[in-house]
């Protein structure tokens, strides 16, 4: 899914945030904090914070993976459900952008059962958006419809019209993906109205609205469309959504027999599909990894805890030695102080008897 989906992962960002963004510079300061607080609400919320920050960086993935593990361990150990519930939903963004799909789908799942007990509808409503769009990237329509189609419920009902456009243009790209167009017209159509009330503009938007009507035979209306879109593209240096308008306008003048334009567009759309796959292959080898080092943080993290678990049977051990050593020497004190107190009455006793012999000889 394009660049409506990204306005999706923006709006996640959002809730995953809270209400501050830890900025990479604050990552430091973040830490020695960690040091001087002990409250676990306090403690998970920077983990948090500190995992989020190396999200957004967009380089340090195994890092938001670390610390997003550490603040779901509190949650858990201190029955947090609303930080759970977060911690989980963290996973699903950091599995999804290095391309675990199916595990990014099982965290978001948990995590809307979490928040579905909590009645957070904002946040359900995200993450049934975030499902569905995953759905999509797997070719799974009919599921991602289902899922966005649950969303815009919850975002009609709590009145977001943001969530709603966005909700509603990926509903419209899902339907023409399976061949309804009627349906995706209309829903895009409602997309676009809702965007241009809040001020926003995503040339996904019109790229999906160009290809509907397209295939719906309107071509001048799709030309329009996908002309806005390439411009919008340009203006935000999105290389992917140039190439599709491209690819767009190409097959439209080409059916047009406006061959001289439709060379230009192809010509644009092959330049910028050849980018793209280059910043994809890119992608993928950076993915892997990510994944690597992801996975030796994992093992790390194990280590470390079995390391700390022994340490803790050492430590209790060594405490039931020390008792141990005490009670014997106290015990042995006493053996001594008896022994000794017997050795006195005996050597008492023997003298008084020496004493009385001594007497009758006499």
């Amino acid at each position: 899914m394009n660049s409506v989906y990204r306005c999706v992962c923006a709006l996640c960002m959002l809730f995953t945030l809270s209400a501050s963004v830890a900025q990479e510079s604050k990552v430091d300061s973040l830490k020695l904090l960690l040091k001087e607080i002990e409250y676990p609400i306090e403690k998970t919320n920077l983990y948090n914070e500190i995992s989020v920050s190396f999200y957004n960086s967009q380089l340090y993935i195994d890092s938001a993976y670390y610390y997003n593990q550490k603040a779901y361990q509190i949650a858990k150990e201190y029955s947090l459900p609303d930080k759970e519930g977060r911690a989980l939903f963290n996973f699903g963004l950091i599995h999804t952008e290095t391309g675990e799909t199916g595990l990014a789908i099982e965290n978001y799942l948990k995590a809307l059962f979490i928040f579905e007990r909590l009645k957070d509808s904002r946040s359900i409503s995200v993450i049934n958006s975030s499902i569905a769009a995953l759905y999509f990237t797997e070719e799974k329509y009919d599921k991602a419809i289902t899922f966005f189609n649950k969303a815009i419920e919850i975002s009609t009902r709590n009145k977001d019209s943001v969530g709603m456009a966005i909700d509603y243009a990926n509903l419209g790209e899902t339907e023409y993906k399976i061949g309804k167009y009627i349906a995706a017209n209309k829903h895009l159509k409602l997309a676009k109205n809702l965007a241009k009330k809040k001020g926003l503009a995503f040339p996904s938007l019109n790229i999906s609205c160009g290809n509907t009507l397209f295939a719906l035979q309107e071509a001048d209306s799709a030309i329009v469309e996908g002309k806005k879109g390439l411009l919008l593209a340009q203006q935000e240096n999105d290389i992917k959504s140039i190439s599709e308008a491209s690819d767009l306008l190409y097959r439209i003048t080409y059916t047009k027999e406006n061959y001289k334009e439709a060379l230009a567009h192809y010509k644009r759309f092959v330049m910028y599909k050849d980018n793209l796959n280059v910043a994809k292959d890119t992608n993928t080898i950076e993915k892997l990894k990510l994944n690597a080092e992801i996975q030796a943080k994992e093992e790390e993290l194990s280590r470390m805890q079995q390391k700390e678990k022994y340490l803790n049977i050492i430590y209790v051990l060594v405490g039931i030695g020390v008792i141990l050593l005490v009670f014997l020497v106290s015990r042995q004190v006493k053996v001594v102080k008896m022994a000794q107190e017997v050795h006195d009455i005996q050597t008492k006793l023997v003298g008084e008897e020496l004493n009385e012999r001594s007497i009758k000889n006499e």
